[in-house]
C-alpha cells in the first residue's frame, strides 16, 4: 500500500510541475517593414520576465527612422524606449535590450518618414 501511494503522489507532483512549466511564454518574434508609410507596428510579443531585444534597420531614403518600443500591461499601449537611425549614423541598424515583464505585451512602432526600414522585436535576448 505504501508503494502505491508514493508512486501515485510522485506522479501527481510531476504532473503539476509539468503543467506549471507549460504556462511560461514561448519565444516569440515579429517584424514589420515600411517604405514612406507612417506609422506601422510589429505584432505584439508576450513578455517572459526577462530581457528581450528590438531593432530598427534603415533600408533607403533620406532623413532617418525611429523605432519606439511600446508596452501594454493593461488596456493601453505606453511608449517605453526608442532607437533611431539616420543618414549621419555610423550604422544603418540600431538595437536595444529591454526587460519584458510577464503578463505584458510589447511591440515596436516604426516611423520612417521619407525613408524605408524594418523593425524587429523578440521576447528573448
Amino acid at each position: 500500500m505504501f508503494r502505491k501511494t508514493t508512486v501515485l503522489s510522485l506522479a501527481v507532483v510531476f504532473g503539476v510541475l509539468s503543467a506549471g512549466s507549460s504556462a511560461l511564454a514561448a519565444n516569440e518574434y515579429a517584424s514589420v517593414s515600411a517604405n514612406r508609410e507612417y506609422p506601422k507596428y510589429t505584432d505584439a510579443v508576450n513578455g517572459q520576465h526577462q530581457y528581450g531585444r528590438y531593432t530598427v534597420t534603415m533600408t533607403d531614403g533620406i532623413g532617418g527612422i525611429l523605432g519606439t518600443l511600446q508596452e501594454k500591461c493593461g488596456s493601453t499601449w505606453v511608449d517605453r524606449d526608442s532607437v533611431e537611425v539616420n543618414t549621419t549614423s555610423d550604422s544603418t541598424t540600431d538595437t536595444d535590450n529591454y526587460y519584458m515583464a510577464g503578463g505584458c505585451q510589447y511591440r515596436v512602432k516604426l516611423t520612417v518618414g521619407a525613408s524605408g526600414g524594418t523593425a524587429y522585436i523578440r521576447n528573448w535576448n
